[in-house]
């Protein structure tokens, strides 16, 4: 399949939107209460959805074209995020006993009134995609997608963690990210992605490389 098809495995933007907006129209549940009748505390408190918030995303691949696929990401992403930048490409070598590729990386970041949870199926959605496949652990990718955070939220989930919690041990998500957003203070951590960047080990297996071309987005 080319980039140039259609992504049939993707939702579109308007089945997306179409989903959001039942998910509001439902009312809201009920907190459960504790035996003496007090509501128990949320796991998590929910942000209005008319208030739109920060979401940033890392992208990373070493098989196929990681750059044309990272464009494509960019642009069905575009349709759901406001402000969208994406930072700089970062040649990365592979941590792995299995013999491969050195990886492309970069991040994006966009404001957005779309859920969490919405984003991250769309993120898995374009992974099987571009033709990924379940394999062994630290083996190369044709296409890595990672939510890395939703506003302020925190989750501690199975199915959905935030903020990442590898994101700030990893050269290559916060050098595109220190690009983007220097003084954003990174969740639960009292300290800035610059902050964290500057306390990590010096990385040799990484350097900044320039996009052959340069993303383009919708306007959202």
């Amino acid at each position: 399949m080319t980039l140039g098809a259609p992504i049939r495995c993707v939702p579109s933007v308007s089945a997306i939107r179409r989903q959001r907006r039942i998910q509001q129209s439902q009312p809201r549940q009920r907190r459960p209460r504790s035996r003496n009748g007090q509501p128990r505390p949320a796991a998590e408190p929910e942000l209005p959805a008319s208030q739109p918030v920060l979401a940033g995303f890392a992208l990373g691949g070493n098989l196929a074209d990681p750059e044309r696929l990272f464009r494509a990401t960019v642009r069905v992403f575009s349709h759901l995020l406001t402000d969208l930048r994406v930072g700089p490409l970062y040649r990365t070598r592979a941590e792995s006993t299995i013999p491969q590729p050195d990886y492309l990386n970069t991040v994006f970041v966009g404001r957005t009134r779309v859920h969490a949870e919405i984003l991250l199926a769309l993120g898995k959605s374009l992974e099987v995609w571009a033709g990924r496949r379940q394999g062994p652990r630290l083996a190369p990718r044709v296409l890595d997608i990672d939510l890395l955070f939703w506003g302020t939220r925190s989750s501690l989930a199975p199915e959905l963690t935030l903020p990442h919690p590898r994101m700030s041990t990893r050269h290559f998500v916060l050098r595109p990210l220190a690009d983007l957003v220097p003084d954003l203070a990174l969740g639960r951590e009292a300290i800035t992605v610059q902050e964290a960047l500057d306390r990590l080990p010096p990385e040799k297996g990484i350097e900044r490389v320039e996009w052959s071309v340069a993303p383009t987005v919708h306007s959202a």
